[in-house]
């Protein structure tokens, strides 16, 4: 054991050990120490092995140093094979080596040894073995909660409530995720007002009473510490949530009541504003929040940032829409205006020229136009010319009869103007009855008509 203790006791500015001290330091430490070489029959041969490495692999140091055959049948073709290549490496590098092996204890539960080697010389090595089944059963944790955490945020991700409409239901989808997942007591989701001096909480989950609630608010003025520590921080980690700067004025008319021990709060922010905050209070004492905790938080975070984003955006789409639709209709009228305009010629007597070609909504709009007219004007005669109408089929004339006779209900005449004689023809041959109208070939003649019908020369 001579090897173990250091070759230069002065550098150390300590006195060498004992014999009976490294003897004890030997036997008492958490492990077991070794010197080995290699062999080219079996890999290696241990020229000693410290007692302690009855604990870890219930096989005696004397068993060991006797056959290297009672760790290698414990060993899997897999970790044999990495044994192998770690003294291989080491041999041609002239350096240590570092090699960790797993077995089952005979209960099933498994145990990880890392055996640690630094060259003494070529071919030959003292080192230590350490049970590291605690790091390893630490590390299958958090790797296990960093893949929990993932898979949560990429089902959240599918989610429809989080892309449809309903902006409150993303939330309680949130909040229900983060309490459980985490797990917490509660989470919730706050948000600036416009001068960003109050946040109102948006939703709040309470796990074991499992309801939501809304309404809650907090000012600047009341929290300054709080508010300031949001601006100044990415995350507020507050492990005693009573002592932390950021959240300790929030003890006693708060955290003491509600039983929270301990707060993890992560910014919520749209681009480079920030619009709120997503807290997750835990209770029954106080909380170590693990790195990839506070991870999870700022990554939830930035799916509440994606709901709102979201939100505004359908809100922008549909005050476009809505603005669209008010010009398309302010367009329309415009349009109707133009294309069915109203000419009083006198006090009794207006006039309706046709231009274009005549639909059936724009037939209706004539009708409604007219009877508008004829009603405000007080008419007693009504001129419709049909010169500038380049085609008259039997909706058209149908409509013109309609017309006229919702015109009459209103006790005014209807004279018809500007009917050449291909439109004529065309009305004769589709069998409209025109009888009930009064008809002019051209403007002037209808003009005079009507004047001539009050008793007035032209």
């Amino acid at each position: 054991m001579s090897n173990f203790v250091p070759s230069d006791p002065a550098a150390h500015d300590q006195p060498a050990p004992s014999d009976a001290l490294a003897q004890s330091l030997v036997r008492d430490l958490p492990g077991a120490v070794f010197r080995c070489s290699h062999a080219e029959d079996s890999l290696l041969r241990f020229e000693y092995v410290s007692p302690g490495i009855n604990q870890l692999l219930d096989v005696s140091a004397a068993e060991l140093m006797a056959t290297t055959d009672v760790l290698l049948q414990r060993l899997t073709e897999a970790e044999h094979h990495n044994l192998a290549a770690a003294v291989s490496a080491a041999l041609d590098q002239q350096s240590g080596w570092v090699w960790t092996m797993e077995y089952d204890l005979p209960s099933g539960m498994p145990v990880w040894l890392e055996w640690r080697a630094q060259m003494l010389s070529p071919g030959t090595w003292n080192g230590i073995i350490v049970d590291i089944t605690s790091h390893m059963h630490s590390a299958t944790r958090r790797r296990g909660r960093r893949e929990r955490y993932q898979q949560t945020l990429v089902d959240l991700a599918k989610n429809p409530e989080l892309n449809g409409d309903d902006q409150h239901a993303a939330f309680r989808s949130i909040t229900e995720t983060m309490a459980k997942v985490m797990p917490v007591a509660r989470s919730s989701i706050w948000l600036y007002n416009a001068e960003h001096t109050t946040l109102e909480c948006v939703d709040l989950y309470i796990s074991d009473e499992d309801r939501h609630s809304v309404g809650t608010q907090i000012s600047a003025a009341d929290f300054p510490r709080y508010f300031e520590a949001l601006r100044n921080e990415r995350l507020i980690t507050a492990n005693n949530a009573h002592t932390h700067p950021a959240t300790a004025e929030f003890s006693e008319i708060y955290l003491k009541p509600a039983g929270i021990d301990a707060m993890l709060d992560a910014p919520i922010r749209l681009g480079s504003q920030m619009v709120g905050v997503l807290c997750q209070e835990h209770t029954q004492g106080l909380r170590n929040w693990a790195a990839s905790e506070e991870s999870f938080a700022n990554s939830m975070a930035d799916l509440v940032a994606l709901v709102l984003e979201n939100q505004r955006r359908r809100q922008a789409e549909q005050e476009r829409s809505r603005l669209q639709e008010q010009v398309i209709a302010m367009q329309q009228a415009a349009l109707a205006e133009l294309s069915t305009p109203i000419i009083p010629l006198n006090n009794n007597i207006i006039l309706l020229p046709l231009i274009g070609r005549i639909d059936a909504e724009r037939a209706q709009q004539i009708i409604d136009v007219l009877l508008d007219a004829v009603s405000t004007h007080q008419s007693q005669i009504v001129i419709m010319d049909l010169t500038g109408v380049p085609v008259v089929d039997t909706a058209i004339a149908s409509a013109l009869l309609r017309a006229a006779q919702s015109v009459r209900l209103l006790g005014a005449e209807t004279v018809i103007t500007g009917i050449r004689p291909e439109i004529a023809q065309t009305l004769v041959s589709l069998g409209i009855d025109l009888n009930d109208l009064i008809t002019h070939s051209d403007l002037q003649n209808g003009i005079s008509f009507a004047l001539a019908r009050q008793g007035k020369s032209v």
